[in-house]
């Protein structure tokens, strides 16, 4: 409605831009929508159902940093057939965080090889995009995680940080939406 134009409205004019995806493909599918926006820069992915109490401002400066083709932030997750899982090697520690090499990253496994799910928040190069555009989909949804083992695949370099004292606050639905406003009142 008109309160939705005007939001739109006022985060356009500070920089945030939106991309509409009519129809659900798959995050991956809604990040590569993003394409002609991106053009060449580095971006920040954000999904819209959840918030992290932190973590973001140390991504960034390891992305800046480093150079890496992204950098996702992760947390143990007690059922990772739910979650993109990556698998990781510690590579020391940054800005009170695990600093953590990506080997391998796998959609909702059935078999998990780790409990290290991967938040909805990312920082990518626009490598992303044609790591997405490679990927052969022919049911079901392009994740975006294809496109984070595609990048792997060939060679790139993705880093997660640990997040350990953070927390993913779920806002996608009324009830969760009202234990968040709860818990952010509280600190």
């Amino acid at each position: 409605g008109n309160q939705g134009k005007l939001l739109v409205d006022y985060l356009a004019e500070r920089g945030v831009t939106f991309v509409t995806q009519n129809v659900p493909r798959g995050f991956g599918d809604a990040v590569l929508r993003a394409k002609d926006f991106v053009g060449n820069d580095p971006f920040f992915v954000h999904a819209d159902d959840g918030v992290l109490t932190g973590g973001y401002v140390e991504a960034t400066k390891i992305f800046e940093e480093m150079e890496p083709d992204a950098v996702l932030m992760v947390r143990k997750v007690n059922n990772p057939q739910r979650y993109g899982v990556v698998t990781v090697e510690e590579v020391g520690e940054r800005m009170n965080h695990k600093l953590l090499r990506v080997k391998e990253a796998e959609e909702k496994p059935k078999v998990p090889k780790s409990d290290l799910g991967i938040s909805a928040v990312y920082i990518f190069s626009p490598r992303i995009m044609n790591a997405l555009e490679q990927v052969d989909v022919k049911e079901g949804e392009l994740e975006l995680t294809y496109g984070i083992s595609n990048i792997l695949r060939q060679g790139g370099e993705v880093y997660a940080i640990l997040l350990e004292k953070e927390r993913w606050l779920n806002v996608g639905d009324p009830d969760n939406y009202f234990r968040a406003l709860e818990f952010t009142y509280k600190i």
